[in-house]
């Protein structure tokens, strides 16, 4: 029955699309990819560093707490559920799936990642509504859910998600959400013990995975999530130590916010491309394993750069 549902609105949703090779479709092929792009972890990282290094700290970090929020329960979820990608369903065969692989979007490598729920909806769920919430104003918090039906519907144009996956992981998403800004409106103290949580939630995963992959199951999220919890834990060390002993401010004229943002975005970019051609450089032939410790290295190195290392930095220069 489930499946029946998802099938039909799948093919409501692709219908949007019109003929296949049409200009139109690929028009929305385009569109669609920019949407799911709204998620990938190359605008997250941009979206976060804006707030947190250029506009607001501490929006930066309910945002931070969201994802994190999100991303840990997503990534438990999936481990337990363990539900197959649509274009791995027979019965799902005569719908499209959009192959794309590229600097913005890759479709093409998820034959042996889980389902549901789906993570782009979840972590859109959680951080638009979150920024949505905060503002105060109506009209960004309807904006806020128009951007996670754009993601939610991306992922199932390109057939990569069951409808039912993006409607669960929005609700859980909108829900973080909605928690992470009660909770900390409350009592923003409260904020340290939210990541630990997180960062409980996210080792937990990473465990069951292991567990999984040893008993022979196609699990290749494993550095996936081995690199969330490098980020998480970086980044929350980072956290503290930039609230101990840096305590650097956002303002400051306009210009020297952007080249805040441009310069540790490509130093980010940097770290994220170079360290990792660094390891492959030392060891060409990684197994799983030392793929999982190397990810979550680099990403541990990213959380603390991006938290602690970089603020530090633009504070002496006075940038």
């Amino acid at each position: 029955m489930i499946y029946r549902i998802d099938h039909f609105l799948t093919r409501t949703v692709q219908w949007l699309g019109g003929t296949e090779g049409s200009v139109w479709n690929k028009i929305t092929d385009v569109f669609f990819a920019a949407c799911t792009f709204m998620c990938e972890e190359m605008f997250i990282l941009a979206l976060v560093f804006v707030f947190y290094w250029a506009l607001n700290k501490k929006t930066a970090q309910y945002m931070l707490l969201s994802m994190f929020g999100a991303v840990s329960v997503n990534g438990l979820v999936k481990s337990c559920v363990m539900r197959y990608r649509p274009f791995l369903n027979p019965d799902f065969a005569d719908l499209r799936y959009v192959r794309m692989d590229n600097v913005f979007v890759d479709t093409v490598h998820l034959e042996n990642s889980f389902s549901f729920p789906s993570g782009h909806s979840q972590t859109t769920g959680a951080m638009f509504p979150t920024l949505g919430l905060l503002s105060g104003r109506k009209k960004y918090l309807i904006l806020s859910f128009v951007l996670v039906v754009l993601v939610m519907m991306s992922r199932v144009y390109l057939g990569v998600h069951y409808p039912t996956d993006t409607i669960v992981g929005a609700a859980l998403g909108i829900g973080t959400a909605f928690l992470v800004v009660k909770v900390l409106n409350r009592d923003y103290s409260k904020r340290f013990m939210l990541y630990f949580i997180c960062l409980g939630i996210l080792a937990a995963t990473l465990i069951l995975e292991i567990i999984l992959y040893s008993v022979g199951k196609d699990i290749n999220s494993l550095p996936d999530t081995a690199k969330m919890l490098g980020t998480a834990a970086g980044g929350i060390g980072g956290l503290l130590i930039e609230e101990k002993y840096i305590k650097f401010d956002v303002g400051g004229v306009w210009w020297k916010r952007v080249l805040r943002v441009v310069i540790g975005f490509a130093v980010v970019m940097g770290i994220r491309l170079g360290v990792k051609a660094l390891f492959d450089a030392v060891m060409p032939e990684q197994g799983i394993a030392a793929e999982c410790v190397f990810g979550a290295i680099r990403y541990a190195m990213i959380g603390v750069f991006a938290a602690a290392g970089w603020p530090a930095i633009f504070k002496k220069i006075k940038l």
